[in-house]
């Protein structure tokens, strides 16, 4: 879509950007082709869409493939889609993805592909869901705020470092992509963004997929407190049972021993791999 073209269904249809979605139409058809080129998105590829808006995207993708959903939290924008922009092969759920349960929106097969232009206060739950609900996905594609990307990167030791960086990490190898300025969109937002993918090269969730939303807890729990040792940030979770055994903090230190670390190890010190085996260790 071009920026005419964006202009013209705004007003025809008299959608405004709505600020409480976090809403900026894409409107340069140079970064529409690129963030399509570096999604991997093919023909016979089963793809997922979150926040469609407009159907920038949307009308690329099904020209592509016919197995896609899409799921827009805008019932004005979903409306629009449903008349003016999708097919009749393409599902649209309108409602707010955090909502949706893991069986409303997945299919019986994996999506193969997973797009979306996140608006950046409910980047990372979104992105946190995707991760541990899809595990089985190829590549995932986001657009973010720039200034977020560094928490989505991070590494042991960085002030950023946290279960965002963890769980992307555990998924697979992430890719920043290219940036998008500004008077890309309408409207124009304040800050930069830019088109990051996660290449599921290694699929390491795939060893605790009976746990992921576990794993999920278990992750935030150990960056709970941060300036404080693992142990302590871990102990309401390790005693709640959520394992399906109360462990204590000795079960803890034993277990890191065993793995030569510390026992008065921070989170922000261990790798994304770290936590995966001390996770799968303590639900043996």
């Amino acid at each position: 879509m071009y920026r005419d073209e964006v202009k013209n269904i705004m007003n025809t249809f008299e959608i405004l950007p709505e600020q409480k979605f976090g809403q900026n139409f894409l409107c340069d058809e140079k970064i529409i082709d690129s963030i399509i080129e570096c999604s991997g998105i093919h023909e016979g590829s089963t793809v997922l869409e979150i926040g469609p808006g407009i159907g920038a995207l949307t009308s690329r993708i099904q020209e592509i493939t016919s197995d896609y959903t899409c799921v827009e939290i805008d019932k004005r924008l979903a409306s629009f889609l449903r008349e003016n922009v999708i097919k009749e092969n393409v599902k649209i759920i309108d409602s707010d993805f955090l909502d949706l349960q893991y069986d409303e929106y997945k299919r019986d097969k994996r999506y193969d592909y997973i797009i979306s232009n996140i608006p950046y206060y409910v980047m990372t739950p979104i992105m946190k869901k995707l991760i541990i609900d899809n595990f089985d996905c190829k590549r995932m594609t986001f657009m973010v705020e720039e200034a977020a990307v560094n928490r989505i990167i991070a590494s042991p030791g960085n002030k950023n470092y946290g279960p965002l960086a963890v769980l992307c990490s555990n998924f697979g190898i992430v890719n920043k992509e290219f940036n998008v300025p500004s008077d890309a969109f309408i409207p124009r937002p304040h800050t930069l963004s830019s088109v990051i993918t996660i290449d599921n090269s290694v699929n390491i969730v795939n060893k605790f997929v009976n746990d992921s939303q576990l794993y999920l807890q278990f992750v935030d729990a150990c960056f709970s407190q941060r300036r404080k040792k693992l142990s302590n940030s871990l102990s309401s979770f390790l005693s709640s049972g959520k394992l399906g055994k109360p462990v204590t903090t000795g079960d803890l230190a034993d277990l890191l021993s065993s793995m030569n670390i510390p026992s008065d190890v921070r989170s922000e010190a261990l790798t994304p791999e770290d936590f995966h085996l001390i996770f799968l260790n303590l639900l043996v």
